[in-house]
């Protein structure tokens, strides 16, 4: 990866090079062509993204271009959140400076005789079909495409989440309807792209059903990401007011979610386990994998056996830990199910548990002891 520093750094990943050269052979099946052509797609993209990163610069943000496998992406950060027209200003400043590097390319051509210049000639003819096509195709609204974020922002600050979910909606619908467009004109690799970019929308829509129109209250958002300051500076008491009212203002949606998450940690940590407990009990098919081994370690703790498995269970399939494993089969050992808690040993001892003598002299185990299911795996154990 190539770095350039600078108030706008740029890094230049190596699949960015490979692919240009790539399209710079395909387009002119000469080492000069392929050369003009990466030249040409490289200056065409930096300068796109130039127009998202200065107007990202100009209203107070920090921007990073990144040229990546497909094209160039502007990561930008602090500046807080801006009004929904500055967003939309920053991306449809990447086109502009598309058209207009396409504007200047048709009128340099003018002046130039491709006789006396023929390199410069054909760079510039290059410049003119490069920026014209890509410029369109890029405002085509299918996310990700710039035209897509256009479209979002425009129906999000209409609709909330709903216009959030129908861009989504769309950019679903209009890509695969390119992408088959495409594949009928035989242009596989655009429209090979089109339908990955049908199916990250739709996995980007999946996401979403989840949401409801006060994850997009500013108010809300704001008050949460203070809940959060609070507990960074060790003031839980104030943050777990502020989840509280996040609770009872927002009852649905992602911010509920996240809210009842933190929330419930808090709880946890002052020992509060059953309040904990009834907060996370409900949402226990939408927490994340960190808060499913919480919700099973506090069911274990106010001893709700059952859902301590039945929770333990999905927080393993979902992200495989040794504390589940043992978990569920201290829940089961202690509910006299022998088969099932040496089956969820065997799986603690497979993934490295420690101090396996003392684990199983612990009086959890007492009610299968004797089975012969566990005495059959002591035999076979290699305690130490």
């Amino acid at each position: 990866m190539i770095s350039i520093p600078g108030r706008i750094p740029i890094n230049i990943h190596a699949f960015f090079w490979v692919l240009i050269l790539m399209i710079g052979w395909l387009n002119s099946g000469s080492i000069p062509g392929t050369a003009i052509w990466a030249a040409v797609i490289l200056v065409s993209v930096l300068i796109h993204e130039y127009g998202h990163a200065i107007t990202a610069v100009a209203f107070g943000q920090r921007a990073e271009i990144n040229l990546v496998g497909l094209g160039g992406i502007t990561r930008r950060s602090g500046g807080g959140d801006l009004p929904r027209w500055r967003d939309f200003l920053i991306v449809l400043n990447g086109p502009l400076a598309g058209f207009a590097l396409f504007f200047l390319s048709t009128y340099a051509l003018t002046f130039i005789r491709s006789s006396s210049h023929p390199f410069l000639s054909y760079a510039l003819t290059v410049s003119v079909e490069v920026n014209l096509f890509w410029t369109i195709l890029n405002l085509v609204p299918v996310l990700p495409l710039d035209g897509g974020h256009l479209m979002r922002i425009f129906l999000e600050g209409l609709f909330g989440v709903n216009g959030l979910k129908a861009s989504l909606l769309l950019s679903i619908l209009l890509g695969a309807v390119l992408g088959l467009a495409f594949f009928a004109y035989q242009q596989v690799i655009i429209g090979i792209l089109f339908l990955m970019m049908a199916f990250e929308s739709y996995r980007s829509w999946s996401e979403t059903k989840g949401m409801a129109q006060t994850d997009s209250d500013q108010h809300l958002k704001k008050l949460f990401q203070e809940g959060v300051d609070n507990l960074k500076a060790g003031h839980s008491k104030d943050a777990l007011d502020k989840f509280n009212a996040i609770r009872r203002e927002a009852p649905k949606g992602l911010l509920y979610v996240s809210a009842t998450q933190y929330g419930a940690r808090v709880l946890a940590e002052q020992g509060q386990y059953k309040q904990a407990y009834d907060w996370l009990i409900p949402l226990q098919k939408r927490l994340s994998p960190e808060y499913l081994h919480l919700l099973q370690q506090i069911a274990y703790r106010i001893q709700e056996w059952e859902q301590a498995v039945n929770v333990g269970t999905q927080a393993y399939q979902t992200q495989p830990s040794i504390d589940a494993a043992l978990i569920n089969a201290l829940s089961y050992a202690i509910m006299g199910e022998a088969v099932p808690a040496v089956g969820w040993l065997r799986s603690a001892v497979d993934m490295g548990l420690p101090n396996l003598s003392q684990i199983v002299d612990k009086r959890e185990f007492d009610a299968i002891r004797e089975s012969a299911p566990f005495q059959a795996w002591l035999k076979n154990a290699k305690l130490s």
